[in-house]
C-alpha cells in the first residue's frame, strides 16, 4: 500500500499522531469537513435551484396577450413607452383568447449598427427613448428576438421607421395595407404596404396625448414617433402559411388595425368571438 510504503519506519508516534486523521467529532466540525469537500456541489445546486424557480415564476406570471404588435425602429425605445402604447389601444381589441381581459403587447426590437444609429435624446425630456443602439450584443439581442418573432408570427402588426420598413419589406412579409391581401410574388410597391403614422387616427390621437398631458414633446413625437407607419404581415410565402388557425388571426388582427386606422374602439373591448 502506498501509505504503508511512506509510513514504514515511522515509529509509533507519526502513525499515531494528532491531527494525522481528521475525525468530524462536533457539529462544527462535521460541518466544516463537509463544507471543505461539497461547496461546489452546493453551490451549483442552489444556482439550478434558482434557475428552475425563475423559470417557474415567469410562466406563472406570464400574460397570453390578445395581440403582439413589434416596434422596429434604429432606436431603442423604453419599456414606458411600449407599456404606454399597448394600454392605450387595448379598446380597440376584443378579447381573442377568452380569459376575460384585452391585452396588447408591445414588442420592441432595435435594429441598426453603430455607423447607422441615429442619436435619440435620454427620453427627449420623457423617458420614452433610450437612444440609439451602438452596443454589438443589444444589436444581435434585437435581431435574434425580432427574427423569432417574425418566423414564429407572434407580432401581426409592425410599426417601423422608413429605414428598417424598406430593408424588410423586400423580403414579402407585409400585406398591402388597403385591403390586408398578400401582394403577388416580386412585388416592389412597398408604399402600399404601410400606413403612415399620422394616418393612422387612433395612433395620431396616442401621440397628441402623450404632448397635451406633458409625457412628451412635441419634438419627440416630431423626430421619433411620426416618422413611423404601420404594416400588416403577408401570409403566402412566408413562414406563417400553413399554420394552424393562421387565416382567422389575421382577420382578426385586419380589423383591429382598421379600427385603429378609424380610431373606432369597441364600445365591449372586453367581449370577443373566443378565438386565439
Amino acid at each position: 500500500m502506498a501509505r504503508d510504503r511512506y509510513l514504514w519506519n515511522a515509529g509509533e508516534e507519526t502513525i499515531n499522531k494528532v491531527g494525522a486523521e481528521i475525525k468530524a467529532d462536533t457539529p462544527r466540525s462535521k460541518w466544516q469537513n463537509f463544507w471543505y469537500y461539497h461547496k461546489l456541489h452546493v453551490v451549483f445546486g442552489a444556482i439550478a435551484v434558482f434557475l428552475v424557480w425563475s423559470f417557474a415564476a415567469e410562466l406563472l406570471s406570464r400574460v397570453d396577450p390578445d395581440y403582439q404588435i413589434a416596434i422596429v425602429t434604429n432606436n431603442s425605445y423604453l419599456q414606458s413607452f411600449s407599456d404606454a402604447m399597448g394600454e392605450a389601444l387595448e379598446p380597440y381589441g376584443k378579447d381573442r383568447n377568452g380569459d376575460g381581459e384585452v391585452v396588447v403587447q408591445v414588442n420592441v426590437y432595435s435594429l441598426t449598427d453603430s455607423a447607422s444609429a441615429s442619436s435619440a435624446p435620454e427620453a427627449a425630456g420623457t423617458g420614452m427613448v433610450g437612444g440609439s443602439v451602438d452596443n454589438a450584443y443589444y444589436q444581435m439581442a434585437g435581431i435574434t428576438r425580432y427574427m423569432a418573432d417574425l418566423q414564429a408570427g407572434d407580432s401581426m402588426i409592425y410599426i417601423m421607421d422608413d429605414e428598417n420598413f424598406l430593408l424588410r419589406s423586400a423580403d414579402g412579409v407585409f400585406a398591402y395595407a388597403a385591403d390586408g391581401s398578400d401582394p403577388p410574388e416580386g412585388a416592389d410597391d412597398y408604399q402600399n404596404m404601410r400606413i403612415p403614422w399620422g394616418d393612422c387616427a387612433a395612433l395620431e390621437k396616442l401621440s397628441e396625448s402623450w404632448v397635451s398631458t406633458g409625457q412628451c414633446t412635441q419634438e419627440f413625437v416630431d423626430e421619433y414617433v411620426s416618422p413611423l407607419g404601420v404594416s400588416i404581415r403577408a401570409i403566402s410565402r412566408t413562414t406563417l402559411e400553413g399554420q394552424d388557425g393562421i387565416e382567422q388571426k389575421h382577420a382578426d388582427y385586419w380589423e383591429f388595425l382598421n379600427r385603429l386606422a378609424a380610431d373606432e374602439p369597441l364600445p365591449d373591448a372586453g367581449e370577443g368571438s373566443g378565438e386565439a
